[in-house]
């Protein structure tokens, strides 16, 4: 029996992470969603876990999740990081 794909959330925005948490319980229990709420935290439970991919928030309080992901890929360098954000305005950062 195959083990369920581990995807690591790394945000300390509670809307942000309630959105992962829907999207990944879409996948009907075939992804074992880790979360975490700050870098430092993101990545212990990414050396414990080793997870597949990792949903990393650019702005955490504390260590960034870019410093994160840097520290994150010296010991797992094939994860795959996707960096995510949310502007709280009405004007967006590349003016879409």
């Amino acid at each position: 029996m195959k083990d369920k794909m581990k995807i690591l959330s790394v945000t300390d925005q509670e809307n942000l992470r309630g959105f992962i948490k829907d999207l990944i319980n879409r996948c009907h229990g075939e992804i074992k969603l880790i979360e975490a709420i700050s870098g430092e935290e993101g990545i212990d439970i990414a050396k414990e876990e080793h997870p597949e991919i990792i949903f990393m928030d650019i702005g955490l309080h504390g260590l960034s999740g870019v410093d994160a992901a840097r520290k994150i890929k010296e010991v797992l360098p094939d994860v795959k990081i996707v960096m995510l954000t949310m502007y709280l305005c009405n004007s967006s950062p590349v003016g879409i």
